[in-house]
């Protein structure tokens, strides 16, 4: 028994060690995602944030339980309501699609390749998001050292 509770602390100190070096630094990446995702949605006169949650959708306290990490995605479309995560329900055709692009357009300045596709992303936009979208998407591949 003490050989194997001595194997037990050894690999939980290796992975404290291992943890304590990506888990800053995914951090920081999560952090320079959501700014860019919220400028995004700012500009559209809408609140989005990208967040970190290392319990999962069933808010039981699993930190330690890296399955249940997962990245979420935080939107508010209209003042008259609070952020909601974005699921393919409680949002419209429309308004998820704009968190998709937004989302991707946030993710798209931290990898680098000389260009994307996505097709159809417009899908269930209406023509004022469309716009809305369209002028964001050329502003961000117009940047200096940006993938299209």
């Amino acid at each position: 028994m003490s050989d194997r509770q001595a194997q037990i602390d050894e690999i939980a100190g290796q992975i404290k060690h291992h943890r304590s070096v990506w888990e800053p630094r995914l951090t920081i990446m999560i952090q320079r995602v959501s700014k860019a995702f919220g400028e995004a949605f700012k500009s559209i006169s809408c609140v989005g944030e990208v967040l970190l949650s290392k319990t999962g959708s069933s808010h039981n306290n699993h930190e330690d339980d890296f399955e249940k990490w997962e990245i979420q995605i935080m939107v508010q479309f209209r003042e008259t309501e609070k952020m909601q995560l974005l699921t393919g329900n409680r949002q419209s055709g429309g308004e998820r699609s704009v968190s998709t692009i937004f989302y991707l357009m946030a993710l798209q300045e931290m990898a680098r390749a000389p260009f994307r596709v996505v097709d159809e992303i417009n899908q269930g936009m209406d023509p004022k998001n469309e716009r809305f979208v369209h002028k964001r998407m050329v502003e961000t591949a117009c940047k200096t050292g940006r993938s299209q």
